[in-house]
């Protein structure tokens, strides 16, 4: 995913992508 483009190209896909993926994962990180 990051190895197609240069650190700092974010954009406005992957900014949501990460923030999606946080979400996610947060309920597993915290528990119940």
């Amino acid at each position: 995913m990051f190895g197609k483009r240069e650190v700092g190209q974010f954009t406005l896909f992957d900014l949501v992508f990460i923030l999606l993926v946080a979400n996610a994962l947060q309920p597993a990180i915290t528990g119940p």
